[in-house]
């Protein structure tokens, strides 16, 4: 059986495939190209660059973005896509926002945010419209055995990072910390780094998962030799859930 993915089209919903959907990107793309060269003029055989907006190099939408950069400049004439390394899912809502890209992967709550005018940094709502579904995202909060977090409420006064600027990780986690009445003023240090410098340091940080690795810690985590994680359910970490 086919994988289904949703379009949204104004106020309808249609379901497709993963193929129709790509065929969507094509046409969607090759449109643009019409608009912008003249039939028959050098600009006509130029290839067209595409940046398609992803996130740090040490998450999951950078390689993702690699991957979806070579289908189209595979199979899409007449244009050349490259994933262009961002901040993450946020950081590329403003950037479709500039005009500085034209595609970018975001988590779907952000994308959403960002439509309603509720991301920071954003003064309007983003009219995006969603192409086709990739992976589902989990937020895992890890941290180092021996350091006496237990649950979100006790990072107050620790060295905590929330992922970079503008990622979708930094959005979800200070929904959390929110959730849990800890702001950032509360923690004893707020940095912002990417996932393998977290990984490498001796603190706290929340982290999205990896595709296939549902419910699990990411690649970056599992590969990060010399230390114990400790594991716990949502419910004993966020008591008020």
């Amino acid at each position: 059986m086919k994988r289904k993915v949703t379009y949204c089209k104004e106020d309808a919903m249609e379901t497709m495939t993963r193929r129709q959907a790509m065929r969507l990107i094509g046409v969607g793309l090759g449109a643009s190209i019409a608009h912008t060269t003249i039939p028959g003029s050098p600009l006509a055989q130029t290839r067209v660059h595409l940046p398609i907006g992803t996130a740090g190099k040490g998450g999951v939408f950078y390689p993702l973005g690699n991957s979806l950069a070579h289908v189209i400049s595979t199979y899409a004439p007449g244009i050349e896509a490259t994933a262009l390394a961002t901040n993450g899912a946020a950081d590329n809502m403003k950037l479709l926002h500039e005009g500085k890209i034209e595609l970018a992967l975001a988590q779907a709550d952000v994308a959403w945010a960002a439509t309603q005018g509720q991301l920071k940094g954003l003064p309007k709502k983003v009219p995006v419209r969603t192409l086709l579904g990739t992976i589902s995202g989990y937020l895992h909060i890890v941290t180092l055995e021996g350091l006496g977090i237990d649950t979100v409420a006790s990072l107050r006064g620790k060295r905590v990072s929330t992922g970079l600027t503008g990622s979708g990780t930094e959005v979800k986690a200070l929904r959390v910390l929110e959730a849990q009445g800890v702001t950032p003023d509360d923690l004893g240090t707020h940095v912002h780094q990417d996932y393998p410098e977290a990984a490498q340091a001796e603190h706290w940080t929340p982290s999205r998962g990896m595709p296939r690795c549902r419910g699990r810690p990411s690649s970056t985590w599992l590969l990060r030799q010399g230390s114990r994680f400790a594991f716990s359910t949502h419910q004993r970490l966020s008591p008020k859930w």
